[in-house]
């Protein structure tokens, strides 16, 4: 199963995270967020720590520019767009789905079953998550091998939902002291549910 923290804004809690061995790194570009970063910031540690593939770029505006450079700067990286983005971009992306819209909720055609994901949470307008959890049983009505889940989620509840079957998790309000200031202690505990 694969592990995905979102709001980074700490050098060191990039560094704990890969040390952890966490598949995903999340930076929020949504500038109401608590958790929003500097895209230059980004893209620096992106490259100082090779994050390629592990780095997932939050957005909820057409920032196409950004997201244009991301295409070149890091092409194997994730798109995480809350809302209906405007253009085609060949990232991959998690496509966020929220928990109570999932009974009513029909696979578009043009998804891409390779590369995309859907990223089940309770969603906060166009901001993201709740930091809430929700009914898991809802996941009945989606492959839960493309699917990745937020939403309260601490480090006892990998394990629970690696035995589910599903994707990914995405960790992120569980593993904090303050919003973007990531614990310590909870990401060595997160290191050793990811390797059990």
């Amino acid at each position: 199963m694969k592990v995905k923290i979102c709001g980074m804004t700490r050098e060191k809690d990039i560094e704990s995270a890969l040390a952890a061995g966490v598949d995903f790194l999340g930076f929020n570009f949504i500038k109401q967020s608590p958790r929003y970063v500097n895209f230059e910031w980004s893209i620096d540690m992106a490259k100082k720590y090779h994050l390629d593939r592990k780095f997932v770029s939050l957005f909820n505006s057409a920032e196409e520019k950004k997201i244009k450079k991301l295409e070149q700067i890091l092409p194997e990286s994730v798109l995480q767009y809350y809302g209906d983005l405007p253009f085609l971009t060949p990232l991959s992306r998690f496509y966020p789905v929220n928990a109570t819209l999932l009974k009513q909720l029909k696979p578009d055609h043009s998804f891409n079953k390779c590369k995309d994901k859907y990223l089940v949470d309770n969603m906060d307008d166009r901001l993201g998550g709740t930091g809430k959890k929700f009914d898991w049983n809802l996941l009945h009505s989606l492959p839960l091998d493309r699917c990745m889940i937020a939403g309260g989620i601490d480090v006892e509840d990998v394990k629970v939902l690696r035995e589910k079957g599903l994707w990914g998790v995405d960790l992120n309000s569980k593993l904090e002291i303050s919003p973007g200031v990531k614990c310590q202690v909870k990401l060595n505990q997160l290191a050793t549910a990811i390797n059990e």
